[in-house]
């Protein structure tokens, strides 16, 4: 039987767990599964925090863009900014 899906694609009332956490399934792509294991190896954190934090990063940028504004990475140190696009 199939199971009802809200407006954002998430079933969030067979979904959700214990402190408003919501379980979701997705299916990513090699690059960004061997992302997720640079990030693991540098920080040591779960896949949970790491995709977490991915998107709320996404939101915010997204957000930035579309008021208007624009992302800038150095890279290192010394190196001159660069300005980010997201495709």
């Amino acid at each position: 039987m199939a199971t009802p899906q809200g407006e954002n694609g998430l079933n969030e009332d067979a979904a959700r767990g214990t402190q408003g956490k919501v379980r979701v399934t997705l299916n990513l792509t090699p690059r960004s599964v061997e992302a997720i294991k640079q990030v693991e190896k540098i920080h040591k954190e779960t896949r949970t925090d790491i995709i977490n934090r991915a998107v709320q990063l996404y939101a915010m940028v997204e957000k930035a863009v579309d008021a208007g504004g624009s992302l800038y990475l150095r890279p290192s140190k010394d190196a001159p900014l660069e300005r980010l696009t997201i495709l």
